[in-house]
């Protein structure tokens, strides 16, 4: 399994994918700063006045702006996954290119196991390094000079930190997952990423509810339910692939 892996890794070039990570650090850090400013913005007349103060509780707190820098993150990353599902499998079992794969002398479950492994990984990974990065440039800046006055950036904050973002990027390892399946079965690389466009859309706005009413509790058994939920299907649909793939018959 390891060499296919290795082969998987030099066949496809994934310096395109570590340079759209650098990018997502980028635009994650902007979007926790924002967060971070949102109560500190001075409100122009009553009607922007009232909004402010309906939407300023979300984002008090450094579990909420950790929870929604999160969930921006799973969109990025369930995307970028299913991107790569697009030139790992999707173009691989479509057309002439079906032929080379089948031609190696290697069980064709165990060479499209590979491509997903390498994908899942390098998305889990990735989200999980990409994350770290964002907390921590966060965590010193607010150590010299805090936005979030009323909270402390405490060790229960690194923790949940952490914690939080290992769920959330197998929940984005997950959901590529299945955005692949719908591009599998209709061998259509825009049906892939429009698959991922619409779970990722539907995920952040049922994740968002627990802080829009400021539930702490709520929103971890809520996280938990759609991993828990995400990554079943996710192993469902790889079994059943790789039994599809198996009874393939090249034209």
């Amino acid at each position: 399994m390891l060499k296919l892996i290795n082969l998987e890794l030099k066949r496809n070039n994934i310096k395109v994918y570590i340079l759209s990570v650098f990018i997502a650090f980028a635009a994650l850090l902007g979007f926790t700063y924002l967060f971070a400013y949102v109560p500190h913005k001075q409100a122009r007349n009553s009607l922007e006045a009232m909004l402010m103060e309906a939407v300023s509780f979300m984002f008090s707190t450094y579990d909420s702006i950790i929870s929604l820098t999160c969930i921006i993150s799973v969109s990025i990353f369930t995307i970028l996954s299913a991107v790569m599902y697009t030139q790992f499998v999707v173009e691989d079992y479509k057309g002439k290119q079906v032929y080379l794969l089948f031609s190696y002398p290697v069980n064709r479950s165990k060479i499209f196991l590979s491509k997903v492994i390498v994908v899942f990984s390098f998305t889990v990974l990735s989200m999980n390094l990409c994350n770290a990065a964002v907390f921590y440039v966060f965590y010193l800046t607010e150590s010299i000079s805090p936005l979030v006055v009323t909270d402390t950036f405490s060790m229960q904050t690194v923790a949940e930190a952490a914690k939080s973002t290992i769920i959330f990027s197998l929940l984005a390892g997950a959901l590529g997952v299945i955005s692949m399946k719908v591009g599998f079965i209709k061998k259509s690389i825009p049906a892939t990423i429009i698959a991922s466009v619409i779970f990722v859309t539907f995920m952040s706005n049922v994740l968002s509810v627990p802080i829009l009413i400021g539930s702490t509790l709520g929103n971890n058994i809520l996280i938990l339910a759609c991993l828990i939920i995400a990554l079943c299907v996710s192993i469902f649909f790889v079994i059943e692939l790789m039994r599809k793939v198996n009874r393939m018959e090249v034209e």
